[in-house]
């Protein structure tokens, strides 16, 4: 039976090949020149390596395609140091070298299936074939990927199935919702859902982090190690991921239930502040006006603003780009003029280290993108108001919001893409507390993309709403309340986040997790296969399937 390397704590076994061009030199080092067993090259003797040996690690994650590596290597006229030491590391190799990535893989499921992550002790008893790990269903794999070794009890035990490619992972894992998928990264496809493994996340991760299997190679010989195998000699792309939450209003009742912590606004985030850092990209929706001065208190009132505490709060808890067009952009509860409180809100905005998209002096600014370039990804963020822009619109020469109306939303997008290689727009829109968007929501969706934006991201509604793949853009329609005061319904404390990934040329996959509002301030991400989280996510695909119908 072969032998497996497991899963658990991360662990990837790197077993150092000492390698010289000429097999004289396995005499003069006393090298084995014979084609060395498995066993003698996942646990060789912890020999030190002279200053003076030129050497390469190999990661290997299976004993067997630890020999057919070093037969491919001899054959190539390399000699393999038998006694090289072992390494044993998290994710990729230590030391001083250059490390050139070569595959990566990433556990794959059903869009619509509960579950997002995937624990290492989890993600070992799905690679183990163990009944009931996962979701219950088999382990989808592509037949005699050198990544992979089973016997054939294991073959026989319903719990693997084995296809011909990463194409045919994805079908069988659409066909049957209980199952995972394994497929390299640089297949992924956003027809399935690409789970984190140990929170790390193949929409986002560098390549040296990417989850699940991999091969490296590194040190001075590589180039020729490379060759002699046959391997690619490039990375992959790193991924960037991208976050967007629902409506953030830290006002009202927020601003009351906040002063009673000690961490101020900061409480509201503890439950979602490790996720939104953790992105490359964040944005949320920002409904309120900020303005010095007391901020709208705990009363029954339309009339919401915040303090800039709640704007500083947010950029610590890791948003970066703030879609300023809700339809509270311009109140004020001390009293101040529309276009005084959007410039003030503004400015407090920029000061808290927030970029702020959709709102600004003038009409100009306001239509004006946020550029943001992320590990070589270029985004170019645009937002519409298409709520209240008949009072806080902005004009030529006064601040107010960005108006969304077809033929400037499409000049924008296109004017967007030729400077970022993706365009995200984000629109303030469509009815409150419904689920099914509206015809003018798609129609401005569509137009949107149809331009050339790869994103589009909706708010108001106060309630999750449908998404939608159309060409070769994603739709959310509505995030829900991300933070909101607005416990007088069960939807209405209730939102999304939404994860994307992306590299230079497409988006890789999207991710949406449940969320709550509890105590009318603090978040709280829920399980996607609990009753909450699941009832969430199945207002959104019931909804989904309508927009599909129509």
């Amino acid at each position: 039976m072969p032998s497996r390397l497991p899963f658990p704590s991360a662990l990837v076994l790197m077993a150092a090949l000492v390698l010289s061009a000429c097999t004289g030199a396995a005499e003069e080092t006393g090298t084995a020149t014979a084609t060395p067993s498995a066993p003698t090259l996942v646990a060789a003797a912890a020999t030190a390596l002279t200053p003076a040996s030129r050497s390469v690690a190999i990661e290997v994650h299976e004993a067997t395609e630890a020999e057919q590596l070093g037969r491919s290597l001899l054959a190539a006229g390399f000699v393999v140091d038998a006694s090289a030491p072992t390494r044993v590391t998290e994710l990729r190799p230590a030391g001083e070298s250059t490390e050139v990535r070569l595959a990566s893989y990433a556990y794959v499921v059903s869009p619509r299936a509960p579950l997002l992550d995937l624990a290492v002790a989890e993600a070992a008893r799905v690679q183990s074939l163990e009944e009931g790990a996962g979701l219950g269903g088999p382990l989808v794999v592509v037949r005699d990927d050198p990544g992979w070794s089973f016997d054939d009890a294991q073959r026989s035990s319903g719990r693997l199935v084995e296809v011909e490619t990463p194409g045919d992972v994805m079908d069988a894992v659409l066909a049957d919702p209980t199952a995972i998928g394994v497929i390299p990264i640089g297949s992924l496809d956003p027809r399935v859902r690409a789970l984190t493994v140990a929170g790390v996340d193949p929409y986002g991760a560098p390549p040296e982090q990417a989850p699940g299997l991999s091969r490296w190679v590194s040190g001075p010989d590589a180039a020729a190690v490379i060759e002699a195998l046959g391997w690619p000699s490039e990375p992959s792309e790193d991924p960037v991921l991208f976050l967007a939450t629902g409506e953030l209003i830290p006002a009202r009742c927020v601003s009351d239930r906040v002063a009673a912590v000690d961490e101020g606004y900061g409480a509201t985030y503890d439950g979602t502040r490790d996720l939104i850092t953790h992105a490359d990209l964040a944005v949320s929706n920002w409904e309120p006006a900020v303005v010095d001065g007391d901020p709208t208190p705990c009363t029954p009132t339309f009339n919401l603003s915040t303090s800039p505490q709640a704007a500083q709060a947010a950029a610590e808890a890791g948003v970066d780009v703030a879609l300023a067009v809700g339809n509270h952009m311009g109140d004020c509860w001390p009293g101040c003029g529309y276009q005084a409180a959007v410039l003030e809100t503004v400015q407090h905005l920029r000061d808290a280290g927030l970029d702020v998209a959709g709102a600004g002096e003038d009409l100009a600014t306001a239509r004006t993108p946020v550029i943001r370039e992320v590990d070589g990804v270029t985004f170019a963020i645009l937002a519409y108001d298409d709520i209240a822009f008949q009072h806080y619109g902005a004009t030529e020469d006064t601040a107010g919001t960005a108006h969304a109306d077809f033929e400037g939303l499409a000049d924008d997008v296109r004017a967007a893409a030729e400077l970022a290689d993706h365009v995200v727009v984000g629109f303030s829109w469509g009815v409150e507390y419904t689920s099914v968007p509206t015809d003018r929501q798609r129609e401005f969706a569509h137009t949107a993309i149809d331009a050339g934006a790869s994103l589009v991201i909706g708010n108001h509604p106060h309630w999750v709403q449908a998404t939608e793949w159309y060409g070769d853009g994603f739709i959310a329609y509505g995030l829900g309340n991300f933070v909101f005061d607005q416990d007088w319904s069960v939807e209405t404390t209730q939102g999304a986040i939404l994860e994307v990934g992306f590299t230079r040329d497409r988006i890789l996959g999207v991710r949406i997790r449940p969320t709550a509002v509890r105590q009318q301030y603090a978040v709280e991400l829920l399980d996607p296969a609990g009753a909450e989280g699941s009832s969430i996510l199945q207002r959104i695909w019931d909804a989904s399937d309508v927009v599909a119908g129509q």
